[in-house]
């Protein structure tokens, strides 16, 4: 199989079932990433589970990291990042029905914003030379 479709997710389908995550997103380089999630075997709960004080948005359920004994711990990972508002939902995690997957997904994400690191890099170099050459163009022949 591989990728697991968001919407059976939210809905609550999969509730019990357990699934890799991962999800790496960047958008804006100079400010910390808004989702770094590794690869990581997490289980579908059903947001009934929840604490009274927690609310989970545009889903039925959440995810709970598995801990080395196989069991949930009590961290709570909602399905949608911080970027929703009203009619949007956000950017979801990638969720995969296997590690292998997952960690392919993983560095896909992480290309992405390594992509965008090296353009910059470049765009500082130009920026840099060019300033260097209209520099060197004020010295004055004896």
């Amino acid at each position: 199989m591989s990728a697991i479709d968001i919407k059976q997710l939210t809905e609550g389908h999969l509730n019990g079932t357990r699934v890799w995550v991962c999800h790496f997103n960047q958008p804006d380089l100079l400010k910390k990433p808004l989702r770094n999630v590794p690869p990581t075997e997490m289980l579908v709960v059903s947001n009934g589970n929840l604490p009274e004080n927690k609310k989970i948005y545009y889903s039925t359920c959440h995810l709970r990291p598995l801990s080395k004994k196989g069991l949930p711990t009590s961290r709570i990972v909602p399905i949608f990042d911080n970027t929703g508002f009203r009619g949007y939902t956000g950017t979801p995690l990638h969720v995969f029905d296997n590690k292998e997957e997952c960690i392919k997904q993983w560095h896909r994400d992480l290309d992405v914003v390594r992509a965008k690191i090296d353009h910059e890099i470049e765009v500082a170099a130009k920026v840099w030379e060019d300033r260097l050459a209209s520099h060197r163009e004020l010295y004055v022949d004896e």
